[in-house]
């Protein structure tokens, strides 16, 4: 039971609001102990403020989608981020098709970026795709749908390894029916593998337009304001339905006179319905605890008192709270802030790296593009190896940061590397 309090937990967590809103009116049509009083239909979102004119060309954009790439725009210029690399990153974001993917290739933005008079390059045009592969919604600049899919991925998830393996060598698999053998191939149970299928389910494959139902909206659910010297921080009511257990079968599951069949169903849909309150109740607190520290850590950018960002990770935030790093991501994915510079991701006041761990960090990237370009294409290397070639080489990198710097570089698994070569090789 208390596996399954955690896990309910954890999906809440990591749940958007509007998200989490779908999954509990899903819960209560099925469990009538349980009550969700849905929203009121939505206000149109705030109008954000400080981020600078985004161009015209967002004018020329269906409201929805304007608003979230006026977003993406705006978290890219919270980054204390090079000029050029922010230049980069919004000709990426104008790249972008209808359903927020970069289709264009390579040597198409390289030829508009040399055009605009940015710096030329695949240095620079790789870092931008990282910067906009970072911000939210989550998925935006990815070139595929299976990498729209292994970008919302947590790598702080401990089914992160499964999940990636699963999106990019056994989605075409499942489809067929294998599923038999594709849990064997991942060393899983059948029910164990519907899970981490249910878990994809539940992700978007198109990030600018929500599947065709319109672009998604960032819905703030925590407040920021400032009150003379104090920042105040509290979560915004209404912002998610409310939900609460149904009282009159919660007393009939524990009246004895009651007829024993009826006590008997009632009670484990009761302890459900409790469950799930508790969980919501357990991820607004979390929530709120994230949010009002990371914004104390960047006041002085709220208070227009800093042009950029305080450096903050979420690792040393999660030290700082005494949370696991994984709790303080699945308490940002998805979530937005209403605060004195506009409405933001939660994510967008983590400033992921000082500069020099970002020279680090490229410097790392380019020697996994340079080992894929040098292995035998019959015999691709798989990200374990590589990250066994690096630890042999003195650096450290988790075959999960091996996989995030080769999609980054729009780079094939082992596995797709080798499919490509099979037409090649069946040819001779």
């Amino acid at each position: 039971m208390l596996e399954l309090r955690q896990l309910q937990a954890l999906e809440c967590l990591q749940l958007p609001a509007e998200g989490l809103e779908a999954w509990l009116l899903e819960a209560a049509e099925a469990n009538p102990a349980l009550q969700v009083q849905e929203r009121p239909a939505p206000a149109p979102p705030p109008a954000l403020r400080g981020a600078g004119s985004p161009g015209d060309w967002l004018e020329q954009l269906p409201d929805s989608r304007g608003a979230t790439l006026e977003s993406a725009l705006q978290q890219v210029e919270l980054l204390d981020a090079p000029a050029p690399l922010r230049a980069w990153a919004a000709l990426l974001l104008r790249s972008l098709d209808s359903a927020g993917l970069l289709s264009r290739t390579d040597a198409e933005l390289l030829a508009e970026g040399e055009a605009l008079g940015l710096p030329d390059g695949m240095a620079w045009l790789g870092r931008a795709v990282a910067l906009v592969q970072d911000l939210e919604p989550r998925g935006l600049g990815a070139r595929d749908a299976r990498e729209v899919l292994l970008l919302q991925l947590d790598p702080a998830d401990p089914d992160y390894g499964l999940l990636a393996d699963l999106v990019e060598q056994h989605l075409d698999a499942c489809a067929a029916g294998r599923r038999r053998r594709v849990a064997q191939d991942l060393g899983v149970t059948l029910e164990r593998l519907q899970e981490l299928l249910l878990r994809l389910a539940r992700l978007r494959t198109r990030p600018l337009d929500g599947e065709g139902e319109g672009a998604p909206t960032l819905r703030p659910e925590v407040r920021v304001r400032l009150q003379g010297a104090d920042l105040v921080v509290d979560l915004v009511r209404g912002s998610l339905p409310e939900v609460r257990v149904d009282h009159d079968l919660e007393v009939l599951a524990r009246d004895r006179a009651a007829d024993r069949a009826t006590r008997t169903w009632l009670r484990p849909r009761v302890d459900e319905a409790r469950r799930i309150l508790d969980a919501v109740r357990q991820r607004q607190e979390t929530l709120l605890l994230v949010a009002a520290a990371a914004a104390r850590r960047q006041c002085a950018w709220l208070r227009a008192e800093a042009e950029h960002l305080a450096p903050l990770t979420m690792r040393s935030l999660a030290e700082e709270l005494g949370l696991a790093t994984s709790t303080v991501s699945r308490a940002v994915a998805g979530k937005a802030l209403d605060t004195p510079r506009g409405v933001l991701p939660l994510r967008s006041l983590f400033q992921a790296e000082a500069p020099t761990a970002g020279v680090a960090r490229l410097d790392a990237r380019a020697r996994v593009g340079a080992l894929i370009a040098a292995e035998d294409p019959a015999q691709p290397l798989s990200d374990d190896a590589i990250a066994a070639v690096l630890a042999g080489e003195g650096l450290d990198l988790a075959r999960r940061t091996v996989a995030k710097y080769r999609r980054e570089l729009g780079l094939a698994s082992s596995f797709e590397r080798r499919e490509l070569l099979l037409p090649t090789a069946a040819a001779r």
